[in-house]
């Protein structure tokens, strides 16, 4: 712990105040390029846990094979690809990211809040659902939140800036 945040202070004094950074770090003087890192890394836990946990818990606690937990929730990823047209055609639309990515925040809350209520006596339908609406409320969240976060970005500075968000 002691070497790694050595390290990432070292990291930050040569980025900052180097003429030609590897990172440039700058970049996070944009409020909404600073403000949608943030957002997304707090959407990426959230999005991390829901894949991580489900798995574990059906298949140590329920007895579920893989291949059944894969089946109850494997849909939740082909919901996320079937959200992903309808978001982009609302964005196309001019609507605004905002109140896309507070639908997904909201679409992703009460997922999260029926999956909390999983017991060991929770039958397929009931992890099935949540896990649908997770993947889909997912979406309304990280295209626009792409889209707003980068959209103040100068073309110059855009490799930079999507590389940073990519890692995030």
């Amino acid at each position: 712990a002691v070497v790694s945040v050595l390290a990432l202070i070292l990291f930050l004094v040569v980025e900052l105040f180097t003429d030609q950074p590897v990172v440039d770090l700058r970049i996070f003087r944009s409020a909404s390029f600073g403000l949608g890192n943030g957002i997304l890394f707090f959407a990426n836990v959230t999005l991390f846990g829901s894949i991580v946990l489900p798995p574990i818990y059906l298949q140590t606690l329920m007895g579920y094979t893989a291949t059944l937990a894969g089946t109850v929730l494997g849909p939740g990823g082909f919901a996320s690809l079937l959200a992903m047209p309808l978001v982009g055609r609302l964005l196309a639309t001019q609507m605004n990211p905002k109140i896309l990515i507070a639908l997904g925040i909201m679409g992703t809350a009460a997922s999260a809040w029926l999956m909390s209520r999983f017991n060991l006596q929770t039958d397929f339908a009931t992890v099935l659902w949540p896990r649908i609406f997770f993947g889909a409320s997912m979406v309304f969240i990280i295209i626009p939140l792409t889209t707003l976060t980068l959209s103040a970005i100068p073309k110059e500075e855009m490799g930079n800036a999507t590389s940073i968000f990519n890692l995030v």
